[in-house]
């Protein structure tokens, strides 16, 4: 992966770094002591797009990409809508560390360790992984 560089930072938001490649996008906000906040992996970027999302105070959330793109003329905001994805977080996960060149070992350790964890949770159970 590779960091995009100048990301817009949010006001009053936690700092951001953007790394990106052809399958993944990765966000991930740091406190101001440099400890990571949360981070949100967008995967499957050409097909149905969906995103992980984990924040240290929330735990780990599991979304649809809705495009809202019915008409190449009108450009609209993409929609986050909550889904259930833990099947698929092997095949997720394997390609990940296929795409973790680049990365910080941190990052890169944090979000195999937070998709293993969201992977291996029962389908009846709420994710907490904080």
């Amino acid at each position: 992966m590779i960091e995009i560089r100048d990301v817009r930072q949010v006001p009053n938001d936690y700092f951001r770094r953007w790394f990106s490649d052809d399958h993944f996008d990765l966000i991930v906000w740091y406190k101001p002591d440099d400890a990571i906040q949360g981070f949100e992996l967008s995967y499957d970027k050409t097909g149905h797009e969906k995103a992980i999302r984990w924040l240290d105070d929330k735990g780990i959330s599991h979304f649809s990409v809705d495009t809202g793109e019915q008409s190449p003329v009108v450009n609209r905001t993409p929609m986050l809508t909550t889904t259930e994805g833990r099947s698929e977080m092997e095949r997720v996960l394997a390609s990940f560390q296929a795409s973790e060149e680049g990365l910080p070992g941190e990052v890169s350790a944090l979000v195999q360790k937070k998709l293993r964890e969201y992977g291996q949770l029962d389908a009846g159970k709420e994710s907490d992984s904080r």
